[in-house]
Formats: structure tokens, sequence, C-alpha cells
């Protein structure tokens, strides 16, 4: 994923069509973070803020992808595209995911990049960490169904609002957990 992010953000910023400070407002990074990309100080950028960058650009997230890619063997497919799009809906990273269903950080990226879903009860448990209905994440159904009640979209509705500080303040109060 790297070199073809490298390509794609080094000819939008060459071309001054956007900004550092816009990219990163895409994928709700700093700008350093995305100079960091162009450059290839981050080997491999969560896929969640890849995928929130490509949404931003109205650009399909195959396009951020290496062919040849090593690092991530990700595959593309109902799974895995729904699941990224829960957890940009929800401002949720690899990192917080896995403390919600109790899963190493590096196994969350596995099940990202497969192309198959995985067991029921994980699939049980990424759908009521993200509060999304199960047939929609498989695939099965085409329409989302978000189990919210009011005070759950209030917290999301903050989370998304919050800033990058406050962002962090609350991935360590859930690291801590």
């Amino acid at each position: 994923m790297s070199e073809q992010l490298q390509k794609i953000i080094a000819e939008l910023i060459d071309s001054h069509q956007y900004t550092y400070e816009k990219l990163g407002e895409f994928a709700t990074v700093g700008k350093s973070t995305v100079r960091k990309w162009r450059y290839g100080m981050i080997a491999n950028p969560s896929l969640n803020k890849v995928y929130k960058l490509a949404k931003g650009l109205n650009r399909p997230l195959s396009d951020f992808i290496d062919a040849d890619q090593s690092n991530y063997d990700y595959q593309t497919g109902p799974f895995s595209d729904r699941l990224i799009r829960a957890m940009a809906d929800r401002c949720v990273d690899e990192d917080v995911l896995g403390k919600l269903i109790k899963m190493p950080e590096r196994d969350i990226q596995n099940i990202i990049t497969s192309p198959e879903p995985p067991s029921d009860d994980i699939l049980r448990r990424l759908s009521l960490a993200l509060s999304v209905d199960v047939p929609w994440l498989r695939g099965d159904t085409s329409v989302p169904l978000y189990y919210l009640d009011d005070d759950e979209y209030q917290v999301i509705s903050g989370y998304r609002q919050a800033s990058d500080d406050t962002r962090k303040a609350i991935r360590a109060i859930l690291k801590a957990q």
C-alpha cells in the first residue's frame, strides 16, 4: 500500500490540488502523518485511515493498494469493505476495535485483509462492537442496520467531532481497560 499511497499523495500535493492539512482532514490524521505517508516513514498505515482518505477523494480503496503488496495481503470483498466502512463510520481504528473485542491489533488487521469473513463468534463480537447487523457485515444484505440508543449515538457523535487530543485521551482510556 505504501508505494501507491506515496505516489497518490505526491501527485495531489505537487499539483497543488490539495494540502497536507486537507488530506489529513479526510483521513482524520494530522498533516505530519500525511507527510510521513508520502515519504514512506510510516510503512503500513491503518487501512481505516486510508479508506477515509480514499472516500474523501472519491476514489476506490484499491487505488491505494500496491499490486505486489507483501505486508498487506489485501483482497477486497463484501466483508472487508463493510468492516472498513463500519469502522470509518464509527471513527474506530484497528487498535480501538481490538480493545473492544479483546483481540490484538494485528489480528484485526488480518481479519480486515482476509477475503472471507471470520468465525461466527468473531463476527458477532465485531457486530456488537461496531453496532451493526451481522447479515449486513457478512454481505448478506445491502442495507446496514445500526443498533444505537440515544446515549450511544451521543457518544459516537461527540467522538466524531472531538479534537485529535481528545480522541487520543479516549483511546488511552480504552487501552487502560
